[in-house]
Formats: C-alpha cells, structure tokens, sequence
C-alpha cells in the first residue's frame, strides 16, 4: 500500500508523511466545461489551434437523433447513455482524461486530454507516447494508449498497442475484449472471433461476456 511508503535517512526516524493510495473512482463522468476554457485548451496545442476559435459544443438532442438514424444503430442499448457533453475518463486509478467531441465550422474534433498536476491539460496520446518512450514496461499506459488509438479511428496503433499487452500480459482479458472490440470495428470479423472466445475463457462470467457471446462468428453456451 502506498499509506506504508515514506522516507528516513540512516538510522534516523521514520517520515511521518504518507502518500495515500489512488482510489477507483466512477469511470466516466460528465464534466462542466465552458466552450471558452475549452477553446484555451484546444488552442494550446498545435495541431488543434486551428479550430479553437469558432469552437463549439453538438446540440444534445439533434445529435443523439442523428447517431440513432444512421445505419443498423437502432435504439441505444440498455444503460448506456448518450451524450456531447465532455466527460471525464478514468481508466485506472489515479488517472484522468478530459474526452471531448465539438465541432468548429464544417469540421468536428475529437480529442482526449491528460490532466497535469497544475491543472492544465495535454493531448493524452502525446502524453503516453512520451511516457512508453520512458518506460516501456508500464502495460497499464500501454493498455490506455491503445484504446485512445481506437477512440481516435487509429485501429492499427490501436491494435499494435494492445497486442503488446497482451504479449507482455497473455491473461489480461479486458485486453482480449478489447482487442476483439478493435478487430472487429476495422472488419476482422475471424479475428475479432478469436479474442472474444479468449475473454470468454479468461473471465465466462465477466461483464461483457454476453456482448462477446453475442459477437461470435458461431454461438458458445
């Protein structure tokens, strides 16, 4: 536990400072975040500054409408609620990422934010390739890495950065669904068969186990 971490020199006495352990904390949250301070943080990146002036938000309604009207996407499933509202992501504890989805003229933005210490946000894909350039065995970073190469339609990033997860870690099993989630959007549908039938393996009762079953090229019991 990190509460049994400190610091004392020698002989001398113990540190009476402690760091306290990260706690989990609900996955995705909305967050309240003006279109102005938004429009600061997308200008501040480089490769983005060209759309933060005429930012702005998806109207709730009309875009849910629309999402719902294209193709095959029918109703939204149960417990899942849709929403352009920014939202806060916390894939592992002690981490944040500010998601964001806007548009600025005829163009639309996605983009995931890292949260730094003072408050100010970088772009969370610059943030973990410079991280992974460091330390190359940090799965878990590896692991977001590769789902924020999915959120951004990267499937081949995507599937280089969990595949090395799961190499490093053949057990994982949200690294299988989330790797067969990946294969199968790009439209490997064999492989995306292969990696849900490794989740169904690794954890038959886990939490998505009924999508993976739903997924396979031919049902299992």
């Amino acid at each position: 536990s990190a509460d049994d971490l400190g610091f004392r020199c020698c002989y001398g006495a113990p540190n009476a400072k402690t760091i306290p352990s990260p706690e989990w904390q609900q996955t995705y949250r909305r967050a309240e975040l003006p279109i102005a301070e938004l429009s600061t943080i997308v200008g501040a990146v480089p490769s983005l500054a060209p759309y933060a002036n005429e930012l702005a938000y998806f109207g709730e309604d009309s875009a849910s409408r629309t999402v719902l009207s294209r193709g095959d996407a029918g109703a939204a499933p149960d417990n899942v609620t849709l929403t352009t509202a920014p939202i806060l992501w916390s894939p592992v504890p002690g981490e944040e990422l500010l998601v964001i989805a806007a548009q600025s003229g005829k163009n639309s933005v996605i983009a995931a934010f890292h949260k730094l210490p003072d408050g100010r946000y970088r772009v969370a894909v610059d943030y973990a390739e410079n991280h992974l350039g460091k330390h190359p065995e940090d799965v878990e970073t590896r692991f977001v890495l590769g789902t924020l190469y999915a959120a951004l339609g990267d499937s081949q990033k995507a599937q280089t950065q969990v595949g090395a997860v799961i190499k490093a870690r053949p057990d994982e099993s949200k690294a299988h669904y989330a790797l067969a989630v990946i294969l199968k959007d790009s439209g490997d549908l064999v492989g995306s068969d292969r990696e849900f039938r490794e989740y169904l393996r690794l954890e038959p009762n886990g939490p998505h186990a009924e999508e993976a079953r739903g997924s396979l090229l031919k049902s299992v019991p």
